[in-house]
């Protein structure tokens, strides 16, 4: 038994190559970092949601992808509004640039100048923006 085992695989191993065979698509850098159209509407939303969040004090911004909150509010955050947070200021810093990026550095941190968050994040125009920052 074991050796028809060894035999199926050992077969299996052999045909592995030739399933490997066909042409694979190319990719080249320069299509990985394709601006991304950002729409008038999602900038209008980014910079909506900024401001609500900016005037009820819960977010202090410095520069167009960074921002300022107190550090027990952003541990008391889930991940998804975390998420939404983020998207949000890289939706805003693709807006304020000549040619938006597919990607942008976004930095949050705490009211000390602690960095409690800094990642590259994808612009994503599509994705609706839902800060509610309420627990």
């Amino acid at each position: 038994m074991a050796s028809r085992f060894l035999f199926l695989i050992s077969l299996l191993l052999a045909g592995a190559p030739l399933a490997a065979c066909g042409e694979a698509p190319r990719l080249d850098a320069e299509s990985l970092n394709t601006a991304v159209a950002v729409p008038p509407e999602a900038c209008s939303a980014a910079r909506g949601a900024l401001e609500q969040l900016t005037s009820r004090g819960a977010v202090v911004r410095s520069a167009p992808g960074e921002a300022t909150l107190d550090r027990a509010a952003w541990l008391s955050w889930s991940g998804a509004q975390r998420d939404a947070l983020a998207q949000t200021l890289a939706l805003e810093k693709a807006c304020a640039a000549p040619e938006p990026p597919s990607e942008t550095e976004i930095v949050i941190r705490d009211e000390t100048g602690t960095i409690l968050w800094r990642q590259f994040v994808q612009v994503r125009p599509s994705v609706p923006l839902e800060l509610d920052t309420t627990n």
